[in-house]
């Protein structure tokens, strides 16, 4: 955006940011004044004169004076949700592309469950379930103190089970736990109980069992990693202890793939598969970059997943915002061989999921930018 100013005045902006006077000298040959950033506290946010009062309120990044001294171009960010459901350009002549919002997931009979961020600003999200084609959208689940992400159906698409608490950066200071609830918004029940933030289900295909992470104290090693837990009786099994997260259970019912955060010297992120008694651990992905939020096609055979072995592109120099950028899908048989990328965007693509054949041929894809 470009606007325009007195030459003689001096702008402030961002999240308790601003930006003070200093002097260079404009294309006329008068003394023009640019923009030095500094940082106090307390600063209201918004675009504004050192010399009192907001010209603009909201989010700015990277003013800068012409070189007349007259107008100011400036980055304005716009965190308005997209609309479901939404095309998206696809590299594949045989795979079409949309947006979806994050961590869906689809039903049998094709039905989509995700997380609804109405504001990507605040991150509060609710349980929505809707058809394939983004129409008949409704709240399934919703608690305005808190978040819910990573919904996963179950096998008869009756239930839907989700985290509930303090995920991603405020894994570590606040509670989470995995909860149930009936595709029509009906019967709301706790699953996992305990101190441990635990999140990111997953059922097995007989839907008598439901895999998760737990993310504990660092003092306490063994309050990390994979937990199934079996229904009927509440019976927890413990996978494994490392600092292993998105578990995913295969349709077939004979592996559950997860992201293990390896303790190399980069400390990336790969892809890997075990048994669900937590035998056989194979890990699938070994290009720099992580590896991440992958998926099963609904036969089974193949895994989705995004990577950034290719860098992020444009995403880094357009777009400061992204809190865990990531690059592109790519797409590999269950054993891990066969790997290749999808999709070929400017932003991050991530958490892909297959629309059932039965409804559709569509891939799904978050896509932030």
């Amino acid at each position: 955006m470009v606007t325009r100013w007195p030459a003689s005045r001096v702008l402030r902006t961002g999240h308790g940011a601003h930006l003070r006077r200093a002097h260079r000298r404009a294309a006329d040959g008068d003394i023009a004044d640019h923009l030095v950033k500094a940082a106090p506290r307390g600063m209201q946010t918004g675009l504004a004169f050192t010399d009192g009062g907001i010209a603009d309120g909201g989010t700015f990044r990277n003013p800068s004076w012409s070189a007349d001294g007259r107008r100011v171009v400036f980055h304005r960010p716009d965190f308005t949700a997209r609309p479901q459901n939404q095309p998206l350009y696809s590299w594949e002549p045989d795979t079409e592309m949309r947006y979806t919002d994050v961590f869906p997931q689809f039903s049998k009979d094709g039905r989509l469950a995700l997380s609804q961020l109405n504001n990507l600003a605040t991150p509060q999200a609710a349980i929505s379930v809707m058809n394939a084609d983004g129409s008949n959208p409704r709240v399934v689940f919703s608690d305005r103190s808190t978040p819910a992400f990573v919904p996963t159906w179950s096998p008869d698409g009756q239930w839907i089970a989700f985290g509930v608490g303090g995920f991603f950066g405020a894994r570590e200071e606040q509670p989470a736990k995995v909860m149930m609830v009936r595709a029509d918004g009906s019967q709301q029940r706790d699953v996992t109980r305990g101190p441990l933030n635990s999140g990111f289900p997953t059922f097995s295909p007989d839907g008598t069992r439901i895999a998760y992470r737990v993310w504990g104290d660092y003092d306490h090693p063994g309050d990390f990693g994979i937990r199934v837990l079996t229904l009927a009786d509440g019976a927890v099994k413990t996978l494994t202890t490392e600092l292993d997260n998105f578990p995913a259970w295969s349709p077939k019912g004979d592996l559950i793939s997860f992201t293990r955060r390896s303790h190399g010297e980069d400390y990336d992120y790969d892809i890997f598969t075990m048994r669900p008694d937590g035998t056989n651990v194979k890990r699938l992905t070994t290009a720099a970059g992580n590896d991440s939020h992958q998926s099963w096609s609904p036969d089974g055979n193949s895994i989705l997943w995004t990577s950034g072995r290719y860098g992020f592109k444009d995403e880094a120099a357009l777009y400061d915002n992204a809190f865990q950028p990531f690059g592109q899908i790519f797409i590999m048989k269950a054993d891990g061989s066969g790997q290749r990328v999808l999709t070929r965007s400017r932003w991050e693509d991530s958490m892909p999921a297959i629309v059932p054949v039965a409804t559709s041929q569509t891939a799904t894809v978050s896509q932030r930018r």
